[in-house]
């Protein structure tokens, strides 16, 4: 669906004449990025502009992608296959060997599917989607429902021409009753509506680096289950581009139910934060990405905070067993407060991390505990000592910069001398009060 430069220019004309027109809604700038797309070692600048579907609503439309050079000046414009959603990211990647190709997201219906289009703009004049809605379908698959709680799932492939098929039976992994509220069996475990069959949806799809120089490949995760009735199983491909999307592994699996009291997805003010998850080789890599409506810069700048903590993890899985989950103790109207938890390796080499990230809402700065805390103070260690005197964190050297909010208290966390754990110590604002330096930043 190429939007060539006459439209283009059209569309130009219309965003600077939008406001002329009080009632008419205006195209927006969604998102924006750097990116060498002709592969000629200088950078332009995508931009993805949407137009608001109705007034107050975060759901835009109409998307056009347009890349521009150093000057401002329009190269080209392209309509990406999507009819649009919420939460519009552009991303990069390295995948065809020429220039960067242009990732566009948006999470689209009730369910908040991830849809994802990449686009190819090498060639000013034949801009092509190289990722399209059929790729974001992921792993072909039919799942069916079977008497006794039992689900069968088939994976086509192609072997020598022919079609063959390769099976996967399963032993549903929540409780009976869950499925028996649901009225998908009864307590025989027949099947009480056996026209229904499990979907999948794209849940997840994560460009994961390519390492010493190689391609950026990509890893999709699909949820599949009956729609209103619960999650079945995951399953998570492996792609790699060679004229075409190329499956390089599928792993399968019914581990659903993780950390429920975990806070990943939130919409707050202009801004949505909500998870991802990537699985490859036995390993998991749950992280998040925010949006922030209408500001594409300060959306760049959180979300670069966001990757300097998962992508590391992300870039590691297929080479080192390796966890990360995140949870979001806080958000308010001027910070969010994240703390991930990572493993990475195993045996003698595992490491365990305490992550926590404090990101300013309206910079996307991340706030050191002196942004929050008066720490030259010289009363402050010893009134830090006397509160978390119960605790073993260690007030008596200095004020440790790893921290989080959670409502109600700062919680300082610390790694034990050991190196093998971490400890925490839980101060309630309230009783430092005298050493806050912005208390508007701890206000929901």
């Amino acid at each position: 669906m190429k939007c060539n430069k006459f439209v283009a220019a059209l569309f130009a004309a219309a965003l600077m004449g939008a406001g002329s027109t009080a009632l008419a809604a205006e195209p927006v700038c969604l998102a924006s990025i750097k990116a060498d797309t002709d592969g000629n070692g200088t950078e332009e600048t995508a931009e993805l502009w949407g137009t608001q579907l109705t007034g107050g609503s975060s759901y835009y439309g109409d998307l056009l992608l347009m890349v521009k050079d150093a000057g401002g000046k329009l190269i080209t414009a392209y309509n990406p296959s999507l009819e649009g959603g919420y939460a519009n990211l552009l991303e990069k990647g390295h995948f065809t060997g020429k220039g960067e190709q242009l990732v566009v997201r948006s999470l689209s219906g009730a369910d908040a599917v991830m849809q994802v289009r990449i686009i190819d703009a090498a060639l000013p004049d034949a801009v092509q989607e190289i990722y399209t809605g059929s790729d974001n379908n992921g792993v072909k698959l039919e799942a069916h429902l079977r008497p006794d709680f039992k689900a069968v799932f088939d994976f086509p492939y192609y072997k020598e021409g022919i079609l063959e098929w390769e099976i996967e039976h399963i032993t549903l992994p929540e409780e009976k009753t869950y499925y028996i509220n649901n009225g998908l069996y009864d307590e025989n475990g027949k099947i009480l509506k056996p026209w229904l069959r499990p979907e999948s949806k794209m849940s997840g799809v994560t460009v994961v680096e390519g390492a010493d120089g190689a391609m950026d490949s990509l890893v999709t995760l699909q949820q599949v289950g009956v729609t209103g009735n619960g999650t079945l199983a995951k399953v998570a491909g492996s792609w790699e581009y060679d004229n075409g999307w190329q499956m390089k592994g599928r792993e399968f699996y019914t581990q659903i139910v993780q950390n429920e009291d975990f806070r990943r997805n939130l919409v707050f003010g202009n801004g949505m934060l909500y998870k991802q998850q990537v699985v490859k080789d036995g390993s998991s890599v749950t992280y998040p990405l925010m949006a922030v409506e209408a500001k594409p810069g300060l959306q760049n700048t959180i979300n670069g905070e966001l990757e300097k903590v998962w992508q590391p993890y992300a870039n590691a899985l297929g080479s080192v067993s390796c966890e990360l989950d995140y949870t979001v103790p806080f958000a308010g109207s001027k910070m969010l407060s994240l703390v991930f938890f990572g493993v990475m390796g195993e045996g003698e080499a595992e490491m365990f991390e305490r992550l926590p990230l404090n990101i300013a809402l309206d910079t996307g700065k991340v706030l050191e505990i002196s942004d929050v805390l008066d720490t030259k103070n010289p009363d402050l260690l010893p009134v830090l000592s006397l509160l978390g005197a119960e605790d073993k964190v260690d007030f008596t050297k200095e004020v440790p910069p790893g921290w989080y909010y959670n409502g109600k208290n700062i919680v300082f966390c610390q790694k034990m001398k050991d190196g093998a754990g971490w400890n925490e110590a839980a101060i309630p604002a309230s009783e430092l009060d005298k050493f806050l330096l912005n208390k508007d930043l701890l206000k929901k």
